[in-house]
């Protein structure tokens, strides 16, 4: 059995075998009983590949959690999609436009937009693409939503760009 973990996310990673689930159901008690802490099996899944659905199923009962796709996201990377699709890449694009619409730029000036874009922006789409290569298209859907908060907001209308949005990409050093 395998584990990654990071902060209060965990995977288990083993075998679809009955020795299996009945390790991740000892490792899971005695967390629970070392650590003072209760885990969520609310929030559990279990996800198999080549089991049937019969021993998953089963299986979910012993763990108490629930069978879940083969497609799921950890820490918001998308696990078994197929990352040649536009649709693997819309759920980081909603999430950016989510918090765009959260910010309400019309309170940041220029610069305020800038340091968004480069700190919080830039970096949800960097921590994915460490993982991946986003197609060309969906990168330039992404560099199209931050041009447009950079310059018009959240809203759609279409204000005037004062400087090329490759410039301001650039380093500091080259006039970025």
């Amino acid at each position: 059995m395998d584990i990654l973990q990071f902060m209060d996310d965990t995977l288990l990673v083993g075998k679809g075998t009955w020795k299996h689930v009945s390790e991740i159901k000892a490792a899971l008690r005695a967390f629970e009983l070392v650590s003072g802490l209760g885990i969520n099996y609310h929030k559990s899944k279990l996800i198999g590949t080549n089991s049937s659905n019969t021993f998953l199923e089963t299986a979910s009962i012993v763990l108490s959690c629930k069978v879940e796709d083969i497609k799921f996201y950890f820490l918001d990377i998308p696990i078994g999609f197929n990352l040649r699709k536009k649709e693997t890449w819309r759920h980081l694009l909603q999430k950016m436009k989510n918090r765009l619409v959260r910010w309400k730029n019309h309170f940041l000036n220029l610069g305020g937009r800038i340091t968004l874009l480069k700190s919080i922006l830039s970096s949800l789409t960097i921590f994915i693409m460490s993982f991946y290569k986003m197609p060309v298209k969906s990168v330039k859907e992404f560099k199209r939503l931050q041009s447009n908060f950079l310059w018009g907001g959240v809203e759609e209308k279409r204000k005037i760009n004062w400087i090329s949005y490759k410039d301001i990409n650039l380093p500091i050093e080259k006039g970025g």
